[in-house]
């Protein structure tokens, strides 16, 4: 992810050889495709960080100080220093203890009610749609909704997920994040620009007219256009291309 990404570069900095370990198949899998996290990751080998996807750590090795760690498939890496990024996760003790269906956070349905019509949840704490988001704006409309259901102003207001463009710098390279690239759909038009040698990967998402996911990698020079269709839900161009170019 984006923190682990800049911990290794600011030890780089510094001169320390600096391996990356990543238990997924790719890197940034919240932001980015197989494909995209490919070019990423040649990018980062190029700046001198060794990369090893698809690792699980069994065990830190020494006695008093880092000597290395074991893998689950019984390798091995010589390091004396290890820093861990493992991201968020939903302090959902208290729901569990209630009796609340609780998987990676509260499970919610669209008016973000939990399996007891009594109880709600909102935030980092909530899991809707199999989402657990660590951002502010999905918990500013989740709460409108919940607030709406729970004065009755409007008793039919739905969460129905947030459109979320986020952009990145990661380990100088720039990075433009829209929705979730891998989500496609059949009858989605996909749009793809590769440029390997220059670190370059776009991708765009179009599905009945609306840009719904995109990202783009080591140029983001149209990034201002594409998020405001992106976030407005705006009809995009007969001629898919210009979105592109």
């Amino acid at each position: 992810g984006l923190l682990g990404l800049e911990a290794a570069r600011g030890l780089l900095t510094h001169g320390v050889e600096v391996t990356i370990v990543e238990v997924a198949p790719h890197l940034m899998v919240q932001q980015l495709d197989a494909e995209g996290g490919a070019i990423l990751r040649r990018t980062m080998e190029a700046m001198g960080v060794a990369v090893r996807l698809e690792a699980l750590t069994s065990e830190i090795l020494g006695d008093g100080r880092v000597t290395g760690l074991r893998f689950k498939d019984g390798s091995t890496l010589e390091t004396d220093m290890v820093v861990i990024s493992c991201g968020i996760r939903a302090n959902a003790e208290i729901g569990r203890d209630c009796g609340l269906t609780v998987d990676r956070a509260i499970l919610v349905d669209d008016q973000m009610r939990t399996d007891d019509p009594n109880v709600f949840a909102v935030g980092e704490c909530a899991q809707h749609r199999g989402m657990v988001s660590g951002l502010v704006a999905p918990l500013y409309e989740q709460a409108q909704v919940a607030a709406d259901v729970l004065t009755e102003t409007s008793p039919n207001s739905l969460y129905l997920g947030s459109r979320l463009a986020t952009k990145l710098k990661v380990m100088g390279v720039e990075l433009v994040s829209m929705g979730r690239v891998t989500d496609v759909q059949p009858g989605d038009d996909v749009l793809r620009y590769v440029e390997e040698g220059a670190g370059v990967y776009k991708k765009l998402v179009v599905r009945d007219g609306q840009l719904v996911a995109g990202c783009l990698l080591g140029d983001t020079a149209n990034s201002g256009v594409l998020t405001d269709l992106f976030i407005r839900g705006a009809d995009v161009p007969e001629k898919r291309s210009t979105l592109l170019f």
